[in-house]
C-alpha cells in the first residue's frame, strides 16, 4: 500500500527562496507543496482554508518573525506541525522557535542536504534541530558583545524581539514615535542591515541582546 504524500505549506517573504524551496520539495519523494505564500499575514488564512501536514516557516519575515507567526498558527490549530527555517544558525533563535511551539528549527543549508530525512522525523512526532545549533541550544555560552548599544537602543531592541511595532514601543516607553524611528535607524546603521528584524537577529548573534526565556 502506497504511503500518502505529505502536504506542505511554505511561508517565505523572499520570492526567489520560495520558488527554489518549492522546487526542492516537489522533487522530494512523497512530498507535495499545497501552497506557498510570501505574505506572512496570509498564513493563518492559508492554514484554515487549505490544511496541510506541515508548515515550513521562514524566520525573518519583513517586519515580523517566524516565531510570532508560529504562535498564531498553533493557537488556531494546536495539532498543526510547524518547522521554522532560517539562514541564521543561532541557538537563541532556535530556542525561541521551539518555545513558540515549532516542531523544529532547520537551517536552509540543512534543507539542501537531506530534507526527506528531516521531514520523515518530524512526521513521526519528533523534534528536529540543525546540528549547527543543537550543541549550544540548551547550553549557550555568553560571549562579549562586539556591538555597543546605549540604554535606549537596548530597550528598543528588546521590545522589537517581543514583536512590538514602533508605535507600540513608543507608547510603552513614553517616547515619541520619531524618537523610536531614530533609534531603529541607529540600530540599522550599527548592524549594517536594512530591516528591524534583521537588525535584532544580528544583535542576538552578536550577544548584545537575548531572546526572553519565555514568550508573552
Amino acid at each position: 500500500m502506497n504511503e500518502p504524500e505529505i502536504t506542505i505549506g511554505l511561508v517565505d517573504d523572499d520570492p526567489f527562496a520560495l520558488q527554489a524551496l518549492s522546487a526542492i520539495l516537489n522533487s522530494t519523494p512523497k512530498c507535495s507543496v499545497t501552497w506557498a505564500i510570501s505574505t506572512p499575514a496570509q498564513t493563518l488564512e492559508a492554514c484554515r482554508r487549505n490544511p496541510v501536514d506541515l508548515v515550513l516557516l521562514d524566520y525573518l519575515l519583513g517586519e515580523t518573525t517566524g516565531d510570532l507567526i508560529c504562535k498564531q498558527i498553533i493557537q488556531q490549530n494546536p495539532q498543526q506541525k510547524v518547522v521554522i527555517i532560517s539562514s541564521l544558525e543561532v541557538a537563541d533563535v532556535a530556542r525561541t522557535a521551539l518555545l513558540a511551539g515549532a516542531r523544529g528549527f532547520l537551517s536552509k543549508a540543512d534543507i539542501l542536504k537531506d530534507l526527506a530525512s528531516f521531514i520523515s522525523v518530524i512526521m513521526q512526532e519528533s523534534v528536529v534541530v540543525s546540528h549547527a545549533v543543537a550543541q549550544g541550544l540548551f547550553h549557550a555560552i555568553p560571549t562579549p558583545s562586539q556591538i555597543a548599544l546605549n540604554q535606549r537602543e537596548q530597550q528598543v531592541s528588546e521590545l522589537i524581539l517581543q514583536g512590538m511595532s514602533n508605535r507600540e514601543i513608543a507608547e510603552k516607553m513614553s517616547y515619541s514615535l520619531s524618537t523610536v524611528k531614530e533609534t531603529v535607524t541607529a540600530l540599522l546603521e550599527k548592524t549594517h542591515t536594512s530591516s528591524r528584524t534583521a537588525a535584532v537577529a544580528v544583535l542576538v548573534q552578536d550577544g548584545a541582546v537575548s531572546y526572553p526565556k519565555t514568550l508573552p
